[in-house]
């Protein structure tokens, strides 16, 4: 008779490629952390587009009480009313925390849309160079009569044109303009420009 020899068989209780029940998890938790940056970045993103668009909104309502401001009569007169109007604009820009410049220029032949181009420079709503030759005559025409501005470096521009500012929103206001000179009753067509920026 055979006896069977007893003996137990060891099994091993480490299973392979087993890690433990956190290690098993690791490759799935990176999918989920680049799930969760992508919404953070994706929040971020947003509230800076939000934040851009309210700026944007800020300056364009500043904008409009400037506008406000030197159109109000509808018409400029002399450039002592100028003067006027151009303090109370430079406490209001800086009590908006915005700089501004306001250009006016009188066209007393024909209306000339600023295209860009060599030589028509002057007709640039950012051209402050004031037209210093006789009042009235044809090369007077849409050439900068008065303007105002509240920032510090704009009296070093050189060539008269001030670089437009990145976030810069313009504004144009016909308003009625004494012509064929500055001094006549009568009256012509003018513009008044309003550039506002942060």
């Amino acid at each position: 008779m055979f006896l069977k020899a007893s003996g137990k068989k060891t099994h091993s209780s480490k299973r392979k490629g087993f890690v433990g029940p956190l290690g098993d998890d690791i490759p799935s938790i990176f999918p989920i952390i680049a799930g969760v940056l992508l919404f953070i970045g994706t929040l971020v993103y947003a509230f800076g587009l939000v934040q851009e668009k309210n700026q944007y909104l800020e300056i364009r309502r500043a904008g409009m009480t400037l506008s406000y401001i030197m159109t109000e009569k509808g018409e400029m007169p002399n450039e002592a009313e100028f003067d006027e109007k151009c303090g109370l604009v430079k406490k209001t820009a800086d009590t908006n925390r915005v700089y501004v410049l306001v250009t006016l220029k009188r066209y007393c032949k024909n209306v000339e849309l600023y295209q860009g181009g060599q030589g028509k420079d002057y007709l640039s709503p950012f051209y402050i160079e004031k037209f210093e030759g006789d009042a009235g005559i044809d090369s007077d025409n849409g050439r900068t009569w008065l303007w105002c501005s509240n920032y510090e470096s704009i009296e070093n521009i050189k060539d008269g044109l001030f670089e437009q500012p990145k976030n810069a929103v313009l504004l144009n206001y016909p308003i009625a303009v004494p012509c064929p000179t500055a001094r006549d009753s009568t009256r012509g067509v003018g513009f008044v420009n309003v550039i506002v920026w942060r």
